[in-house]
């Protein structure tokens, strides 16, 4: 049995765009289970719902330019036309954006496999906008995304991609690849 603990450099794919480590603080999932409580005669009983009264995925993303967080809220993006070489994101309550439910992956980068991921099935980004700007921190923001579950109601999985071979997640086609392959 190997006892080092995990940890080290992480990347994170949400969707299609993988945010790497060098642009990741915290990274911060939130599973709480809900609890049932009786009041018999025999006493107070709390016992584990079996369903999630919290189930988030927060991070810190250092923002590189205004242009990246295109990876966050791609929804929310406008393409640079003519000669611009940088888009926009607009945020209010003129926004129309219907949010599409996108997958999200964490992955320690030194890893040669997927036995060490979380992932999350289906997952929606809050439109939050709260960046740290002061004199001592690079520039970031915090993303909370909700996480659901999909159509077996599985909200997350732990461990190996696939149970018969080696695999990675391959956040372009959103499925798990064997080892070596891409």
């Amino acid at each position: 049995m190997n006892d080092v603990i995990l940890g080290g450099a992480a990347e994170l794919a949400l969707g299609t765009a993988v945010i790497p480590a060098s642009l990741l603080g915290d990274i911060t999932p939130n599973f709480t289970e809900g609890t049932r409580s009786s009041e018999t005669l025999g006493g107070n009983r709390t016992t584990p719902s079996g369903r999630f009264d919290e189930s988030t995925l927060t991070f810190t993303l250092f923002v590189p330019s205004m242009d990246y967080l295109k990876a966050i809220w791609a929804d929310l993006y406008s393409a640079p036309t003519g000669t611009g070489t940088a888009g926009h994101l607009r945020f209010g309550a003129g926004s129309c954006s219907s949010k599409d439910p996108v997958t999200a992956n964490i992955h320690y980068v030194c890893d040669d496999n997927s036995n060490n991921d979380q992932h999350f099935f289906r997952t929606l980004v809050a439109m939050n906008w709260n960046p740290t700007i002061n004199a001592t921190d690079g520039f970031s923001v915090e993303v909370t995304v909700y996480v659901q579950p999909n159509d077996d109601l599985d909200y997350f999985q732990l461990g190996a991609g696939d149970l018969t071979q080696e695999t990675l997640w391959d956040a372009a086609t959103q499925t798990w690849i064997p080892v070596g392959s891409s």
